[in-house]
């Protein structure tokens, strides 16, 4: 089971699902307040998530997360966000590993964005 995390500008998305599976297992959403900042969202990000695994009673294998600023994938880091301060350099895949005890991948949500039409949309069957 994999645990999908979205952080976008105004809103939280959390997701379940199974590899190989086309549908959310379960999904949860949080519009944010316009003041929140990074520690609000990521503590609220944790709530949605705890939410979804405890209504399944799942554990995550892996944790995916597309974040709506500048991410360094590699070192799963989050340079910054645009629109809410305080996610300066935030080690955001290391928080994510300590919390789940899973391996965590964090990228832009454009790339993410890409990479799920190649997959399963319109850009399946693209070189």
């Amino acid at each position: 089971m994999f645990l999908l995390l979205d952080f976008g500008g105004t809103k939280l998305s959390a997701a379940l699902a199974r590899p190989g599976e086309e549908r959310w297992l379960a999904q949860r959403r949080f519009f944010t307040p316009a003041n929140a900042d990074g520690p609000y969202e990521y503590a609220k990000m944790l709530e949605l998530a705890r939410d979804l695994l405890a209504e399944t009673g799942n554990s995550p294998a892996a944790v995916g997360v597309s974040f709506g600023g500048p991410v360094d994938a590699k070192r799963g880091v989050v340079r910054l966000s645009h629109h809410v301060a305080g996610w300066e350099n935030a080690p955001l895949a290391d928080w994510l590993q300590s919390e789940f005890d899973a391996p965590a991948a964090v990228d832009n949500d454009a790339n993410a964005a890409a990479l799920g039409e190649f997959r399963f949309g319109a850009g399946q069957g693209c070189p």
